[in-house]
C-alpha cells in the first residue's frame, strides 16, 4: 500500500487522470494496469465495490449526516463513528444532540465548507476500500483540519489502501510516497520519496 500524490497546474489533466482510472470513460490510447491487469479487464462493479472516491466537488444531499456516509450503503455504526472521527467530525457532530442523524439540508448548505469535505471524506473511507482515491482533499481546510485528514490517509495506507491524490497541498505532498506531476495532460515527472 502507497499513497501517490498527482500534482500539476489547473487544468493540466489530473482530474481526468483519476476519471481514468475510476473507469468513469474508458480511454482510446494508452493502458493502466491495476494488480497487474488491465483495468478495462475489471468490471467496473468490481472496481467501484473496493474503491473509495472523494471527488473535488462532493455532492451531498438533502438528509441526514449518517445517510450522506452510507450513500444507500449498509454500514454499520461502528464504521461510521470511526470515518467520522478520522475525519474530525465525530467531535463536531456526532456529540451534538441529534449526532449523525441531524439534517445537512439541501447540498449540505447547514454545514461549513470545512465540514462539507470533511463529510465527503468520511463518505470516501466508511467502508474501509482497498483503493481510496481523493481529488483535493484538504483545498478547504484550515491548516488544523489539513492536518486531520493527512494522519486519517496514513493510518488508511497503514491499514492496507492504496491511495492516490490529486493535490496541491505541501502537507499531502509531503506523506506522499510517489508524487507524479503531470503537464498539458502528460507524466512530466515522477518522484519517489
Amino acid at each position: 500500500s502507497r499513497i501517490t500524490a498527482i500534482t500539476g497546474r489547473s487544468g493540466a489533466g489530473k482530474t481526468t487522470l483519476i476519471h481514468a482510472l475510476l473507469r468513469l470513460f474508458d480511454c482510446d490510447g494508452g493502458r493502466i494496469l491495476l494488480d497487474g491487469r488491465p483495468l478495462e479487464s475489471i468490471a467496473r462493479e468490481d472496481l467501484w465495490g473496493n474503491t473509495g472516491f472523494m471527488p473535488q466537488a462532493a455532492a451531498l444531499f438533502r438528509g441526514s449526516v449518517r445517510e450522506n456516509i452510507c450513500g444507500g450503503r449498509r454500514v454499520e455504526d461502528r464504521a461510521i463513528d470511526r470515518a467520522c472521527e478520522a475525519a474530525g467530525l465525530a467531535c463536531r457532530i456526532g456529540m451534538s444532540s441529534p449526532g449523525y442523524d441531524a439534517q445537512i439540508g439541501e447540498s449540505g448548505f447547514l454545514l461549513s465548507t470545512g465540514e462539507r469535505q470533511r463529510l465527503a471524506f468520511a463518505r470516501a473511507i466508511v467502508c474501509d476500500p482497498a483503493l481510496l482515491v481523493l481529488d483535493e482533499p484538504t483545498a478547504h481546510l484550515d491548516s488544523c483540519g489539513e492536518d486531520v485528514i493527512c494522519h486519517a490517509i496514513q493510518e488508511r495506507r497503514r491499514s492496507g489502501s492504496t491511495i492516490i491524490i490529486v493535490t496541491h497541498s505541501p502537507a499531502i505532498l509531503k506523506i506522499a510516497d510517489d508524487v507524479i506531476t503531470i503537464e498539458n495532460g502528460a507524466v512530466s515527472r515522477i518522484f519517489t520519496q
